[in-house]
């Protein structure tokens, strides 16, 4: 038992490994059919400019596709919206799907919506395929509920990775936003997923940034920082307000939009925003690009910046699949050009238009994500520039400091709740209280509390060590012999003591 434990962390590198080459491989087909699918919009959008005649039959292809899109997804009502929500609560062990259905409806469904120019992105979706992923292969090889939730860690981190060739921020992503913890087991089968994915995803496409950015000037000036806090700050508030009003918006959707129709509604705005405003349409790429190149005048840039994050919600809120990720920074970006534009008489010759591009980007991920770190490391590996680094840390920092003074909620912890509900609420579970002695050798003795991996609606309620009583907090170690008293929420309590001793009698063995 003693040698298992030792060979278990080769066990799981190996499981990593073939986890991250099935997950780069097939988030790499996926975006390039993205990418795809973007150009034939844009060709059509041009040819329908020129062919006012088209507009009927290509608003009956918009109307049919939509109608197509809500029929797939009816067949698994909880897969829906942005996919990063759901992909956490697998990875935190919270919620079950299964990946031979949800994996091709995914698949099938966003690439319909991006075909038809919605405004959602790949990325969220890339991020749930990539733990589904792990999810197959934990079970194809009959891995117990421990093993899954890494490589359904690695699984996501590769998605997100492979989908915008960011090795780092899919780690930290992984950790950061799913689990909260840094566990070294945890942070070895990541990285190891992720190193692999990105190896093979490499075999099929080009390492380079999604936005580079060769040459910057680094703002040196105290008043430049004060600059950018500010306009940190200013973003903040914008994320807030996407925030209020995509909530708002779903709410109002779902109370008096029936039968999933409000999938149907963004649809009839995609032919208006072709002739008036083509570039809120879409993932949002053109719209960093025309940003980033100073193709916008500021009254486009104020309408754009608006009309983007009016379609962004209506076309996730209607609960449509797909992400928000790259819209979501497509919106920070343009409110980085619009900002750099108006204070472009006053502005310190070491600041450009550059910096508030990236640090938009960042400010908006970090407080609608919650994930400041990741945000950071995001905006750098984008462009692919290291020399961002400082002038984005201060623009995070003003925004976070809007989301601490506000107590604001990041979206995605928000979804999550609500998908928990929503999951759980014809959920009839009992309590039930379990008693499990730990092994020597087994997965959870000595390990700290807080690097646990116990499924959906279980919690460590006390510890019997030495006739002593104790309640375990986050730092409290597990120690061989303890006998644990686990409280758990379930539906079937004989599963639920499988799975309990598996973590208590065994380590990294097969079902």
């Amino acid at each position: 038992m003693k040698k298992h434990k030792r060979l278990y962390p080769l066990k799981l590198l190996t499981l990593s490994t073939l986890n991250g080459a099935i997950v780069g491989l097939f988030i790499t087909l996926y975006n390039k059919l993205v990418h795809k699918a973007e150009i034939v919009f844009y060709d059509v959008s041009s040819f329908v400019k020129n062919n006012l005649w088209f507009i009927p039959i290509l608003l009956s292809i918009l109307i049919g596709i939509a109608f197509l899109i809500r029929y797939i997804s009816s067949h698994n009502k909880d897969v829906r919206g942005t996919g990063v929500p759901h992909a956490e609560g697998i990875m935190r062990g919270l919620f079950h799907f299964n990946w031979y259905t949800t994996i091709p409806m995914i698949f099938v469904c966003s690439l319909l919506a991006i075909l038809c120019g919605i405004s959602v992105g790949a990325e969220g979706t890339s991020i749930f395929m990539g733990g589904l992923i792990g999810s197959m292969v934990a079970k194809i090889t009959h891995q117990k509920f421990y093993t899954e939730c890494y490589l359904v860690t690695g699984g996501a981190g590769a998605g997100l990775a492979t989908a915008s060739n960011m090795p780092l921020a899919g780690i930290v992503f992984a950790l950061e936003e799913a689990h909260k913890n840094f566990s070294p087991l945890l942070i070895c089968s990541t990285t190891c997923t992720i190193i692999t994915a990105l190896m093979f995803s490499h075999l099929l496409q080009p390492n380079v940034p999604l936005y580079p950015i060769e040459v910057l000037v680094v703002p040196t000036a105290f008043v430049s920082y004060l600059i950018i806090l500010f306009f940190g700050m200013l973003v903040g508030f914008l994320a807030k307000f996407f925030i209020k009003l995509y909530l708002t918006s779903k709410k109002f959707l779902e109370k008096n939009v029936k039968n999933d129709l409000a999938m149907i509604i963004p649809f009839f705005f995609v032919i208006p925003l072709i002739f008036f405003l083509p570039e809120a349409l879409g993932t949002g790429s053109n719209a960093i690009n025309g940003v980033t190149a100073g193709a916008f005048s500021l009254y486009t840039l104020a309408v754009l910046l608006l009309v983007k994050i009016l379609f962004t919600v209506l076309s996730s809120s209607s609960n449509l699949i797909g992400g928000i990720f790259i819209p979501m920074l497509a919106i920070g970006s343009i409110a980085g050009g619009l900002f750099a534009g108006i204070i472009n008489p006053i502005m310190p010759s070491d600041l450009s238009v550059f910096i508030f591009v990236i640090a938009g980007m960042s400010v908006m991920f970090a407080n609608v994500a919650g994930a400041p770190i990741t945000a950071i490391i995001l905006s750098i590996e984008l462009t692919g520039n290291f020399m961002t680094a400082l002038p984005v840390i201060v623009a995070t920092f003003g925004g976070m400091l809007v989301n601490i003074i506000t107590h604001e909620h990041p979206l995605y912890e928000t979804l999550l709740l609500q998908l928990k509900e929503k999951i759980n609420l014809d959920d009839e579970s009992e309590i039930e209280y379990i008693t499990k002695t730990v092994c020597e050798h087994s997965y959870i003795a000595n390990h700290i509390v807080r690097d646990l991996i116990l499924p959906r609606k279980t919690k460590l309620q006390n510890i019997l060590r030495d006739q002593d009583n104790i309640v375990p907090n986050t730092e409290t170690k597990i120690l061989p012999h303890d006998i644990l008293l686990f409280k758990c929420e379930t539906l079937d309590k004989e599963e639920s003591e499988i799975i309990l001793e598996d973590l208590c009698h065994s380590i990294g063995g097969n079902k």
